[in-house]
């Protein structure tokens, strides 16, 4: 039978209305309020399009845009983000009563930072695969699925201030393009980058690592590995003569006595800065709190 032609589900665009694949559902208040302020939609209408004052856009207005910021903006659902399929640049950040995120239709994402958002335990970027840069720092992650990120070069998933982060598992595994890794400030017990032979920068300090071989990161001119729980370091890359002094920490591990390493003069050099060893020691002297008794081979 025919009824009100503003349906709540039409079949067709018979011109008194709009479809509903049309609209998009954004719920969230302060959601609608920064895309608003933006200027990027032009209004908020019921489902069908024709009544202002709804929770309703038109998909069309977002459907395209490809950068998007709503840092710090309150929001606690984004439901409709889904609908910014163009998207390849977003920051979510720092909006800390979110608990989910859903990037599964993003797939043209090629850089994400959801830094901050402290009430997020899981998410799902399986289906970015062209993501390069994601920061999940501050975040309640215990591990994320980077898998199929083959792309992926700049990671931070690491803890600032005085708390210390969730994570206790990551496989980079397959992120062989990865040149920056920071997960310090986590419980991570074990990690492995035997494949990641572009890592320039690596930073692990604050964990509960009690083994760490770098010898396939040919690159690495940062490594930083102090307060964990290490017996075995092996720095034997290649490259120990190009690491940075003030960027190799491995102090604070009090059954560390060894680092194997390629050139033990170059190594101990950068090893034995100040960052290491304070400047009232020298690397003869027997403190196992700042591993100034390490013996490089």
């Amino acid at each position: 039978p025919l009824g009100d032609p503003y349906t709540a589900a039409p079949a067709i665009d018979d011109g008194c209305c709009i479809a509903v694949s049309q609209m998009t559902y954004v719920p969230d208040i302060k959601f609608q309020q920064s895309l608003t302020v933006q200027s990027l939609v032009s209004g908020w209408w019921d489902i069908t399009g024709t009544v202002s004052g709804g929770d309703y856009c038109f998909t069309s207005e977002i459907n395209t845009i490809t950068t998007l910021n709503i840092n710090a903006a309150g929001i606690s659902d984004f439901t409709g983000l889904e609908d910014f399929v163009a998207l390849t640049d977003l920051i979510c950040a720092n909006n800390p009563a979110a608990t989910s995120i859903n990037l599964t239709t993003l797939i043209n994402l090629d850089d994400l930072k959801a830094q901050g958002n402290t009430g997020l335990t899981t998410i799902d970027i399986t289906q970015n695969v062209l993501i390069t840069v994601l920061n999940f720092t501050n975040c309640s992650l215990t591990t994320i699925d980077t898998s199929q990120n083959v792309l992926l070069e700049i990671f931070y998933i690491h803890t600032t201030g005085s708390n210390i982060g969730p994570v206790t598992s990551l496989d980079v595994s397959q992120n062989v393009l990865l040149s920056l890794l920071r997960a310090d400030k986590n419980q991570l017990t074990t990690l492995d980058v035997s494949n990641n032979t572009a890592l320039t920068i690596l930073e692990l300090e604050d964990n509960l690592l009690t083994s760490l071989d770098v010898s396939s990161c040919i690159a690495l001119t940062t490594l930083w590995v102090h307060n964990n729980q290490l017996t075995s370091l092996n720095i034997n890359n290649g490259n120990n003569t190009n690491m940075i002094p003030s960027m190799f920490r491995a102090r604070f591990n009090p059954s560390l006595t060894t680092i194997t390493c390629d050139v033990p003069g170059a190594a101990e050099l950068v090893y034995c800065s100040p960052t290491n060893c304070s400047t009232s020691q020298t690397c003869t002297s027997n403190s196992p709190s700042i591993n100034c008794n390490v013996t490089f081979v």
